[in-house]
């Protein structure tokens, strides 16, 4: 739907963005208020020309608001500095689906930490996510415990979960394990915010949990006996697992 280096729109509703300039990423995004669907594959916005504004502290510009925005989809970006760029300059107050698949490698295969983008979802660039209610992450590779687990106790209204192939994330090196035990121990209940620890379940008043309104939370790539585990903890959850 979009060419390199422009901008497409269809009704005004839904964009699609790859290595737009500037300015014209700026402008669209404001002539288009109504706007539902926004795409951002590979470097949506020209890298060079990102750097340099950011780098110009009073002249950083202010986050476009797009109170219509529903869907955000990221795909295949490069970069996770220049990613969290791009999503500083989108306000998306309502969004309801958040999609991000293929930020795991670079075109050599090594695999590339977002920490820092999940990170910066957690401390509200972007989105509350006061009205999000699906989220699902494809290959992505992020490996801070603490930036996954402050990203989830945002997502008070997230009811369905996918969680794909996975194959690196957050992981805790004394206790061993791989990504998914740590990917799905934010969902066990714990005491307190100064407590990370896991406990068995949550009938005391004073634990508390993350993502309280998950209904339904699918996984691909991860064995069986993790999920089992989890729904002893968690078992006002419908799991879904494929192989």
């Amino acid at each position: 739907m979009a060419n390199t280096g422009s901008v497409n729109t269809v009704q005004r509703t839904s964009i699609v963005a790859e290595s737009a300039r500037l300015e014209q990423f700026m402008a669209i995004l404001q002539e288009s208020p109504r706007l539902m669907k926004l795409s951002l594959g590979w470097s949506p916005v020209r890298s060079d020309e990102l750097t340099a504004v950011f780098d110009r502290s009073h002249q950083t510009p202010q986050p476009v608001s797009l109170p219509s925005l529903a869907f955000l989809s990221i795909s295949y970006h490069p970069a996770p500095t220049i990613l969290t760029l791009t999503l500083r300059l989108i306000h998306a107050p309502n969004l309801e689906k958040l999609q991000l698949e293929c930020l795991d490698q670079d075109d050599a295969g090594s695999l590339i930490d977002f920490s820092s983008v999940i990170e910066a979802l957690g401390n509200g660039v972007l989105s509350s996510f006061e009205r999000l209610e699906t989220l699902s992450l494809d290959e992505v590779s992020f490996r801070s415990k603490a930036a996954w687990y402050l990203f989830c106790s945002k997502l008070t209204h997230v009811r369905n979960m996918k969680l794909g192939y996975m194959s690196d994330g957050p992981r805790d090196p004394e206790e061993g394990g791989d990504a998914y035990d740590c990917l799905l121990s934010a969902f066990i209940p714990y005491k307190d915010q100064s407590d990370l620890a896991p406990v068995p379940d949550a009938t005391t008043a004073a634990w508390k949990v993350r993502c309280p309104n998950l209904q339904k939370l699918c996984l691909d790539g991860s064995y069986r006996t993790k999920v089992e585990e989890l729904a002893q903890k968690r078992p006002g959850i419908a799991y879904g697992i494929a192989p």
